[in-house]
């Protein structure tokens, strides 16, 4: 067989396994051990718990739309006597991250979260905090229940418009008198209109970025308040001297009191001035939206200030003489450089959510900052990489026998922004790269080469001529060996209608291998903690019916029956298609170890095989056991030969 024709057939038979495991996994979810099949003597245990986790998930929604899209904030980034923002604005103590803000380096950086990041945080927030609701299992244990947990709880998340899907996968043995259950599967559908009120966000900062829209209004209230002085010439022979912290202070009164003046086009508002009006591109009278002038951090130059004092110029005083006698004239001219936080709230009547975002105006020399283009990230490539002005000096070394090594790509990052700064050669010995980096405080030098893990190092380069050695540790090939237990403990290989996919992850060292056993049969890994998901498959037949299933839900009243607390059921029905399969999970295990690889050929893992599943309710069994093989007395940890 030709070597293409082999490859066609590897790569069909990866869609085929693809795609196996997501009709496995959907109809894992879709058809799980769920409410609807408890026994009504045990319901209410199921939907007590059930109203718990909607608690849970409404809660974490509020906290992600009060942060603008986060419930976990990045890590911080203080500003400077500079840029004195940080990435992220403190308001009635809470920190709520900048979608747009100038970084104590005079960088501009957007970090607007996508549907994916928010859909994280909720997973994550869920997941750390499903043991609250253990309360409900306490509190049915003492009326008679026996509930055993059989796993560990995990999450999924999908923003909608209109609500969040959330669906909770926590595996729970029931038991009253003679009566038992188990669930392990909770959909709840969270009435709360992220996705509107996300995607109106966005657009209000997108055209806030095109248009500049705060930015040329500030610039206006410069000019027209008298209060502000500006650039002008007045008929005066003798100039008005100003105090520069009573400018600053008229000035954050101007800013308080125009800026909540602020409307958005097409949303829910009394008429404003059309001077106020700004069209964002949004046809949604359910959406109020409100800006709100943030006083601290607060900057502030004025050009032409000396001892806190701004004064204008007498042009009598240089003028010819022959002009002195009749004419006074005076000139002011002072540029102003200012940036304040704009706190922008986007409120939902319908579903009763508030998403609220902040970001930084910024006018330079009475000048508006640039416009960025629209997007979720801003890679500030084209200013940060164009500047190198730092020359410093790259070593790099292999780990095992610090012998230099070449052809190693240098990478540099600063802040979000990732430079390309060169590959290292030999040069007198030494595997060398001289070269101007951008200077930045705490960036990270990034070095890259095949065959080697990717070796990342904090490195500042505001100061000149360093030097600079890497030490990049080379990735040990191990041969991959699975064996097969049964439930008596005997061992076997794999057979020759039977497929396993393995997935090595070492999060330190960023390290993902994903095997299509036994086609492929080796693995590159240094030493360190792995985690590891096995599943296996075996050829054979399944045929899943057409199903329609109706699910209910507890949700808050409308009107006034909400606010105490009174709840109401509302229904929906799901129709899923017939599915046939010809692959089929009977086993596997996920598992963490230490593997220690040096000097080592050959890695030996261990997986428990399940009976060959004759029915959905045998899937959804084997799906839940491979999280819980670990703690089988069958299970053998790996062997490193």
């Amino acid at each position: 067989m030709k070597k293409a024709q082999v490859t066609i057939f590897i790569v069909v038979a990866v869609v085929i396994i693809a795609s196996v495991l997501l009709a496995f996994t959907l109809r894992r979810e879709l058809f799980p051990a769920t409410i609807e099949k408890v026994p009504e003597k045990l319901r209410p245990f199921a939907e007590g718990y059930s109203l718990c986790l909607q608690s849970l998930g409404q809660e974490a929604i509020q906290i992600l739309g009060a942060r603008g899209g986060y419930i976990f904030l990045p890590e911080r980034e203080d500003g400077s006597s500079f840029m004195p923002f940080g990435n992220s604005l403190e308001f009635l103590g809470d920190e709520i991250p900048y979608w747009f803000y100038i970084s104590g380096n005079g960088l501009e950086q957007q970090r607007i979260p996508s549907i994916s990041d928010m859909e994280g945080h909720l997973k994550r927030y869920v997941e750390e905090n499903i043991d609250r609701c253990d309360s409900v299992i306490t509190e049915f244990t003492l009326e008679g229940f026996e509930i055993e947990k059989r796993g560990q709880a995990s999450a999924r998340v999908k923003i909608k418009e209109e609500d969040v899907s959330l669906r909770v996968f926590m595996p729970l043995n029931i038991r009253l008198q003679d009566t038992r259950a188990r669930v392990d599967v909770y959909d709840l559908n969270l009435e709360k209109a992220l996705g509107r009120s996300y995607e109106a966000a966005k657009k209000i900062m997108n055209a806030e970025n095109e248009q500049l829209f705060l930015e040329e209004r500030t610039i206006d209230a410069i000019f027209l308040y008298e209060e502000l002085p500006s650039t002008k010439t007045t008929l005066e022979c003798n100039p008005k001297s100003y105090n520069f912290l009573s400018v600053e202070g008229s000035f954050k009164n101007v800013l308080a009191n125009n800026i909540p003046f602020t409307k958005i086009k097409g949303t829910n508002y009394v008429k404003a001035n059309p001077y106020y009006e700004i069209d964002a591109g949004i046809s949604d009278q359910r959406l109020g939206v409100n800006f709100l002038f943030i006083e601290k951090p607060f900057k502030l130059e004025i050009n032409g200030e000396e001892d806190g004092l701004l004064r204008g110029e007498s042009i009598s005083q240089v003028s010819p003489p022959f002009l002195r006698s009749f004419l006074c004239l005076s000139s002011y001219s002072f540029a102003y450089t200012v940036a304040y936080p704009v706190l922008v709230s986007v409120y939902d009547a319908k579903s009763d959510l508030n998403f609220q975002f902040p970001f930084v105006v910024f006018i330079n020399k009475n000048n508006p900052r640039e416009a960025v283009e629209v997007g979720t990230a801003v890679k500030q490539e084209s200013k940060v990489c164009k500047f190198k002005l730092a020359e410093e000096t790259v070593l790099t070394f292999s780990a095992d026998d610090a012998k230099p090594l070449d052809d190693v790509t240098i990478n540099y990052k600063c802040i979000n922004t990732v430079c390309h700064i060169g590959v290292t050669s030999l040069e007198d010995g030494q595997a060398v790269l001289r070269e101007n980096f951008p200077q930045c405080v705490n960036g990270f030098i990034i070095a890259e080469k095949e065959g080697y893990v990717r070796t990342k190092e904090q490195f500042s380069t505001n100061i000149d001529n360093q030097v600079i050695n890497l030490l990049l540790e080379p990735l040990n090939e191990l041969d991959v060996e699975l064996i097969l237990i049964d439930n008596l403990g005997g061992e076997r290989s794999l057979r020759r209608d039977e497929t396993a996919i393995i997935t090595l992850l070492e999060e330190e060292q960023e390290i993902a291998e994903t095997l299509l056993y036994p086609e492929n049969r080796k693995v590159s890994l240094v030493t360190g903690f792995y985690d590891v998901r096995i599943q296996v498959f075996k050829e054979g037949s399944l045929s899943l019916e057409e199903q329609s299933v109706e699910k209910c839900f507890k949700v808050p009243a409308g009107g006034l029956g909400g606010l105490i607390g009174l709840k109401e059921e509302k229904c929906q029905t799901f129709e899923f298609p017939a599915v046939e399969v010809d692959q089929l999970l009977f086993g596997g295990t996920r598992f963490g170890f230490f593997a220690e690889v040096e000097g080592k050929n050959k890695l030996v893992l261990y997986t428990i095989e399940n009976p060959v599943p004759e029915g959905v309710d045998d899937l959804n069994a084997i799906f839940a056991d491979i999280a819980l093989n670990k703690n089988s007395p069958l299970f053998k940890e790996p062997e490193i030969i």
